[in-house]
């Protein structure tokens, strides 16, 4: 027990002992504690140090308790002890020595593992010390940043090397453990966290926005396109679909903050407009219909048969919203509110922003209203001019595939019009319905590269491994989480891995996260928005 009460005394709490052997010394204060009336022990590096490498010299030599059970063995099983009596024949020697040798099997179990780890744990199998290619932890504590930054070496008295760790190589004995670089470290923290970046700098664009934000200065902009499961279907039960209980909805509360705000609308979002007022009771359609013409978010919106306007009434107060339409023919419009209302004829033939000033700062209904001509309705944002924020875009379009996000036909596309948006960042989540309906991954691949190369041009990119799925398609959901991870890499992204945080869809069934086959619950929605936030709040 030589080397553990070395330790319990270079690593104890207080300064005196029982047993320390100086004058008056304490009763009933054993190790590890010691007298709690005597100070706090200010842990000195020598002797700990003796009692490191005596751990490891007893690791290094991995055959010697095999080699003390080995004599042991044969001393049983030797004919006799003393050239005339027999082993049997002293009461107890050999029950004795069966137990020792077990023990000693034990004890070396417990010394040493050689599973990619060395470990050392107690009599109660609990790890005091472990050592591997990424790390070096006592009683739990990684201390692999104390040793990274500049080589460590320990040597025994004649100078021979036992452990050496540098920034390229961890030894033991003069045997490399594994290389140690960035990829590795990298590695170890996606799969714990389900989350990783690239390079020293990553999300320029949105960190600069964000600090605009604290500052006072300007808002910020985060766009989510995707599919059903950006859009909330499900959110709120069965057949029951909930914006406010999206993803992107969710992830502006947990950019409080940040001022988080969800008060805008882009596209139909749903595969039909029936039930379009119950997805997002802000909305008053007032007889406007979803064209056929798609863009951001899904089709937009068209007034031409209709005289009364189409009300929107966020939750929050705002004094201004900026609009996007797309005509390809001309048309008039007019935005405002109650007793305030301008009229606008935007250019054809281009995505264009208009910009409407209310004449005060309130919770109130804006009004879309259509004039004449042609009417093509993409999307809209509102905020508070005032407090500078940041406005989170539900882009979804329940029922996409990345080709149909990839659209760049017409000017007014969902990759074109998202250029004229032009977020600060766009988390994409795509690959589910390329997924359900047997897309090839390569074709998957494909789109989802023609999304990077456009939207990377404007803003800062984060993709996003959906949840894993209930059932089995011609092609392995495995398959499309290697595309993404693939991609993220190559372009140097950020991915954030769903399916990774959930678990297999069993798994996160389980965990009370899931609606059906494809599309978490409000509680996945929430913890998809927790994971990416994570993210965001990190970079």
């Amino acid at each position: 027990m030589a080397i553990l009460d070395d330790i319990n005394a270079s690593l104890r709490d207080f300064n005196r002992y029982t047993g320390d052997g100086l004058p008056n010394e304490p009763v009933g204060a054993p190790l590890p504690v010691g007298d709690v009336t005597s100070g706090r022990y200010q842990i000195q590096l020598a002797p700990f140090r003796n009692a490191l490498i005596a751990i490891l010299q007893t690791m290094g030599d991995e055959d010697a308790l095999q080699d003390i059970l080995a004599q042991v063995t044969a001393a049983k099983d030797r004919a006799n002890h003393t050239g005339t009596q027999a082993p049997e024949t002293v009461v107890g020697l050999p029950e004795a020595i069966a137990g020792l040798a077990d023990e000693v099997a034990e004890r070396k179990s417990m010394i040493v593992q050689r599973d990619g780890s060395l470990v050392i744990k107690d009599q109660y199998g609990n790890v005091i010390m472990r050592l591997n290619e990424l790390l070096l932890s006592l009683m739990g504590g990684t201390t692999l940043a104390n040793f990274l930054s500049s080589e460590l070496v320990v040597t025994d008295s004649d100078g021979f090397v036992i452990f050496r760790a540098d920034p390229d190589v961890i030894s033991h004995m003069g045997v490399p453990l594994g290389a140690v670089d960035a990829s590795d470290i990298l590695a170890a923290q996606y799969s714990a966290q389900n989350y990783r970046t690239w390079g020293d700098q990553p999300l320029k664009k949105i960190r600069h926005a964000l600090a605009s934000v604290m500052q006072k200065l300007g808002n910020a902009r985060v766009a989510c396109v995707g599919d059903s499961n950006t859009m909330g279907w499900q959110s709120g039960g069965v057949t029951i679909h909930r914006r406010a209980l999206s993803y992107p909805a969710a992830l502006s509360r947990f950019l409080a903050e940040y001022a988080g705000t969800d008060l805008n609308t882009f596209g139909r979002a749903l595969t039909g407009t029936a039930g379009y007022e119950d997805y997002d009771p802000r909305v008053t359609l007032n007889g406007w219909l979803a064209s056929g013409a798609t863009s951001v978010g899904g089709e937009m919106w068209d007034g031409s048969t209709q005289t009364a306007p189409f009300e929107y009434l966020p939750e929050s107060a705002w004094d201004t919203v900026d609009v996007w339409v797309g005509l390809s023919s001309a048309g008039e419009m007019t935005i405002g509110v109650d007793g305030d209302e301008t009229t606008y004829t935007p250019a054809v033939g281009e995505v264009v922003k208009i910009t409407y000033s209310a004449p005060s700062l309130a919770v109130q209904a804006l009004k879309l209203g259509y004039t004449s001509g042609a009417s093509a309705v993409i999307g809209w944002s509102c905020y508070d001019s005032s407090t500078p924020g940041v406005e989170v875009l539900n882009m979804g379009r329940s029922g996409w595939r990345s080709d149909q996000y990839a659209d760049a036909a017409s000017f007014y596309s969902p990759l074109n019009a998202l250029a004229a948006v032009a977020p600060d960042l766009t988390l994409v989540q795509l690959g589910l319905n390329d997924f359900n309906q047997n897309r090839d991954p390569e074709l998957f691949r494909a789109d989802m590269q023609t999304i990077i190369d456009t939207a990377s041009q404007y803003s800062d990119l984060v993709l996003i491994v959906p949840m894993h799925p209930s059932y089995a398609r011609t092609y392995s959901w495995s398959s499309y989480v290697a595309v993404i991870e693939e991609l993220a890499e190559q372009n140097s992204v950020p991915v954030v891995n769903i399916t990774g945080r959930f678990g297999t869809w069993s798994e996160a069934d389980a965990a009370g996260f899931m609606a059906d086959g494809l599309h978490p619950n409000a509680y996945g929605y929430g913890d998809t928005a927790a994971l990416v936030s994570q993210l965001l709040k990190g970079a």
